[in-house]
């Protein structure tokens, strides 16, 4: 993960393999790690699990391990009301999607990208009810699940269903 202070930075991401081994050159910002921080994500890999290899200065790093330490408190710290809002805030997004793909059965185009965002709002939120987040990348949630206590019944087959849908109806 490259940290960066201008957006025109961005243009410096790339992943790319050399002989077995992939490497990802992934930016962002301030922001998105104080968000981050506020746990109200199940990404955040790349603030609590980045291997700091480079600080431009002292103050730098500081800044970005005061904020692992903060989503850490939170993680941490027993179960609250706290974790059933930021949960609810990610249904609430989940059922804003759902209401577009309702509203436009017919449209393929609309009902994938409003599936899309059902399923990562409520993947959030299992994994915020969880106090966790991803640590094995979004190709193996299945398997993130499946170690987390607080998950929907049959959430896996719902979750292929819903990938597998023509339409709305479906």
């Amino acid at each position: 993960m490259i940290l960066i202070n201008d957006p025109k930075a961005y243009k410096i991401a790339e992943c790319f393999v050399i002989g077995e081994v992939g490497f990802d050159f992934y930016c962002t910002n301030w922001e998105n790690l104080e968000k981050d921080a506020e746990c109200g994500t199940a990404h955040m890999a790349k603030l609590m699990d980045t291997k700091i290899v480079y600080s431009r200065t002292p103050e730098v790093l500081n800044r970005y391990m005061e904020l692992r330490v903060k989503a850490k408190a939170i993680l941490d710290a027993p179960f609250s009301s706290d974790v059933l809002s930021r949960a609810e805030a990610e249904y609430v997004n989940a059922e804003k999607a759902f209401s577009r793909l309702m509203r436009a059965p017919d449209d393929l185009f609309i009902c994938r990208v409003a599936a899309v965002e059902i399923l990562y709002y409520v993947e959030n939120a299992v994994c915020i009810l969880n106090k966790t987040y991803y640590k094995l990348g979004v190709k193996r949630i299945f398997e993130e699940f499946s170690r987390m206590e607080r998950v929907p019944e049959d959430f896996e087959k719902l979750i292929i269903e819903l990938t597998k849908a023509k339409d709305a109806k479906s």
